[in-house]
């Protein structure tokens, strides 16, 4: 709630630790124009609760991509990113 998330998101089941050892869960929204992938953690040394910056993003105006139903199929990796990266992510 403090992060006024909306209802149209997902949160990662499993929490996952970033390089400085603080607790995160990966945060799916399909918002306006893209899909984002970012991080949120609950307790940080960044503020609490804090919303990391956008990961990744997919537009929603490439051929196949939707909101609803959700459908997710071409995407890019944000600017400065890990070529190298792969997310897989499942319903």
């Amino acid at each position: 709630a403090a992060l006024d998330l909306g209802s149209e998101c997902y949160m990662s089941t499993a929490s996952f630790l970033d390089p400085e050892g603080q607790s995160f869960r990966y945060y799916f929204n399909c918002q306006l124009t893209q899909f984002t992938l970012s991080r949120l953690y609950a307790q940080s040394t960044y503020g609490s609760p804090y919303q990391d910056i956008i990961r990744y993003s997919w537009s929603l105006n490439a051929p196949g991509n939707t909101c609803s139903p959700l459908l997710l199929n071409n995407g890019r990796i944000y600017v400065g990113g890990d070529a190298g990266c792969s997310v897989t992510i499942s319903a």
